[in-house]
C-alpha cells in the first residue's frame, strides 16, 4: 500500500494558541507526530547560528591566511632590515667612572671590525675566564658599531626553542618569536595561526633563514664599500652538553659556511674553562676558527680602587678591608666584585663574605676527596698533594706536571709500572677536579691548570696553616709525653 504524507493545520488561530503541525500517514486517523511551530523556528534559528558562526569562521581563517601568507613575503625583508639596523638597542651598564675600561672596548671593537673589512668574511673567537667582563664589553662594542653588526646572547639551561627564538628576536623573524613580542595585531593573528598549524621552532630553520637573508643582500649589494654583516654570539658555552651538541654543530657548519661562500662573518664568545674551547675548536674541524682574542681580569690594583671608591664615605668598607676583599675573594674578575658589592650592600662583613667563599670551595672536595680525610683516602691525598704544589707555583701548572704529581702522591717511585686502568683514573680524578670548579683548564699549547678562582688559593692557605698549627700542637704534645 502507497503510503503519503498528509499535513493539517488543527489550529489556525496564531495569536491565541501555538501553532501546530500534525504528521500522519494517510488513512490513518491518529496523528504519528506533534511539531509546535514555535519549536521549528527555534532549530531553523540554531541552524542559522551555526550557519553564520561557520562563515564567520572560515571567513577568519581565509583572512588570517591571506594577512600571513603576506607577512611571509615580509618577514626576510624585515630581517634584512634588522640586520642593516645593527643591534643599537641593547641595554648595556659596561663601566661605573671609576673603573674605565675603554682600553680593552677599544681593543676588542678593532677586532670585531678587523673581519668585516676585508674581502672575505672571517670566523673568529673571544675567550676570557668565567668573570672577566667579556660579554660586557662584546655587548657595548656591538651597540656602538651597530649597523651590520647582531648580538646574540644565548642562556645557560635554555632548550632549543628557546635558544631559536633568543636568534629570531635578534633578527625579528616574527614566525619563529613568541607572540608576546609582537604587536598587538600581529600577536593576535599568529596566536590563530599557531593553533591552526604550531610552528615548528627548529634551530636549523632559523640558521637558514639568516643565510637566506644575507644572500640576498649579497645579491642586492653589488658596491665596492659592501661590508659583510657580522654576528657576535655569546655564551657559545650553554652549547657545551650532550644534549645540545647537535646545536653547537649546526651553528659552527652555518658560520663555517657563510664564511666560505661570502655571506657574513662570526664571533663565538666562551669562557676559556672546563672543555669549552676544546669542544668548539674540534667542531671547526679542518676549516679552524680564525683569530683568537682573549679578554683578561681587571688588575688588583683597579679592583681595590673600584672599591674603595664605591663605599667612599659609607664607613661600609676600610681600606684594608677592600684589599682583603680582593686578595682573597674577588681577583681581577667583575662578576666576584659585584656580587662582593650586593653582598656588602647587604649588610655583610668582608669576613663572613670571604668564610662562606671557602666554605663553598671545601663543599667541592667531598666525599673521597675530602682534605680532612687525605690520611685515610688516596684520591684526597693526592688531591691535596696537588694543590700544595700548584700553591708553591702561583696557583698554576702543566696538566703534564699535575698527573705526574698526582702519579706520585699516589704509587710514589712505582708509578712508572701503573697499568692503563689506574691512568685513566688519574685523567679522570683531574677532570673531576674541574668538573667541580676547583681547577679550570687553559686551552694553551701545552694545556694547563690553574685554581678557578682566588677562592681556591684562599681555601688552600688556611688549610696549610691549620696543617701548620696541627704540626705545632702535635710536636708539643711529644714534647710534653716525652718529659
Amino acid at each position: 500500500m502507497r503510503l503519503g504524507l498528509a499535513t493539517h493545520l488543527l489550529q489556525t488561530n496564531y495569536a491565541r494558541a501555538p501553532r501546530t503541525i500534525v504528521i500522519s500517514y494517510r488513512g490513518y486517523a491518529e496523528p504519528l507526530k506533534k511539531v509546535k511551530l514555535s519549536t521549528l523556528d527555534n532549530l531553523i534559528s540554531r541552524r542559522l547560528h551555526r550557519l553564520t558562526f561557520g562563515m564567520y569562521l572560515w571567513t577568519t581563517t581565509i583572512l588570517v591566511a591571506v594577512y600571513v601568507a603576506y607577512e611571509e613575503s615580509q618577514n626576510i625583508q624585515r630581517v634584512i632590515n634588522a640586520i642593516e639596523n645593527g643591534s643599537k638597542e641593547l641595554d648595556v651598564v659596561l663601566n661605573d667612572p671609576w673603573l674605565n675600561r675603554e682600553k680593552e672596548k677599544s681593543e676588542l671593537k678593532a677586532f670585531l671590525l678587523s673581519p668585516t673589512r676585508r674581502y672575505k668574511p672571517k670566523f673568529n673567537l673571544v675567550t676570557g675566564i668565567r668573570g672577566c667582563g667579556k660579554s660586557a664589553l662584546a655587548a657595548e662594542s656591538v651597540r656602538e658599531m651597530a649597523d651590520r653588526v647582531i648580538y646574540i646572547n644565548f642562556i645557560k639551561g635554555d632548550e632549543e626553542p628557546a635558544l631559536v627564538e633568543t636568534i629570531a628576536r635578534a633578527i625579528d623573524y616574527h614566525p619563529l618569536m613568541a607572540v608576546h613580542h609582537l604587536p598587538l595585531f600581529k600577536m593576535l593573528i599568529y596566536t590563530v595561526r599557531n593553533l591552526v598549524s604550531p610552528p615548528n621552532k627548529s634551530f636549523t630553520d632559523v640558521m637558514n633563514v639568516i643565510n637566506l637573508a644575507t644572500e640576498r643582500m649579497a645579491d642586492e649589494d653589488t658596491s665596492d664599500l659592501f661590508r659583510y654583516p657580522l654576528f657576535v654570539i655569546d655564551n657559545v658555552g650553554s652549547l657545551v652538553d650532550d644534549d645540545k651538541n647537535r646545536l653547537l654543530t649546526c651553528l659552527v657548519e652555518r658560520s663555517r659556511y657563510a664564511r666560505d661562500n661570502n655571506l657574513y662573518s662570526t664571533v663565538l664568545i666562551a669562557n676559556d674553562e672546563n672543555g669549552t674551547l676544546s669542544k668548539i675548536k674540534a667542531q671547526s674541524g679542518s676549516s679552524r676558527i680564525g683569530i683568537l682574542y682573549e679578554v683578561r681580569n681587571v688588575t688588583h690594583q683597579q679592583a681595590e680602587s673600584y672599591l674603595k671608591q664605591k663605599f667612599k664615605n659609607t664607613g661600609m668598607l676600610s681600606d684594608t678591608d677592600a684589599e682583603k676583599l680582593v686578595r682573597q675573594y674577588t681577583g681581577g674578575r667583575l662578576q666576584a666584585i659585584h656580587n662582593s658589592i650586593e653582598y656588602l650592600s647587604d649588610g655583610q662583613d668582608v669576613d663572613s663574605i670571604i668564610n662562606a667563599g671557602v666554605a663553598f670551595v671545601e663543599s667541592r672536595l667531598r666525599g673521597s676527596l675530602s682534605i680532612h680525610d687525605w690520611k685515610r683516602k688516596p684520591d684526597a691525598f693526592a688531591v691535596w698533594s696537588l694543590l700544595k704544589k700548584m700553591h708553591n707555583v702561583n696557583g698554576s701548572c702543566l696538566y703534564e706536571d699535575a698527573y705526574q704529581w698526582i702519579l706520585h702522591a699516589k704509587y710514589g717511585s712505582e708509578g712508572e709500572m701503573i697499568e692503563q686502568q689506574e691512568a685513566e683514573n688519574i685523567t679522570a680524578l683531574l677532570e673531576k677536579l674541574v668538573r667541580e670548579g676547583v681547577l679550570a683548564r687553559i686551552h694553551s699549547n701545552p694545556i694547563r691548570l690553574r685554581f678557578h678562582n682566588r677562592l681556591v688559593k684562599t681555601f688552600v692557605e688556611r688549610e696549610l696553616q691549620r696543617e701548620v698549627v696541627l704540626d705545632m700542637l702535635l710536636v708539643n704534645f711529644n714534647l710534653y709525653e716525652n718529659q
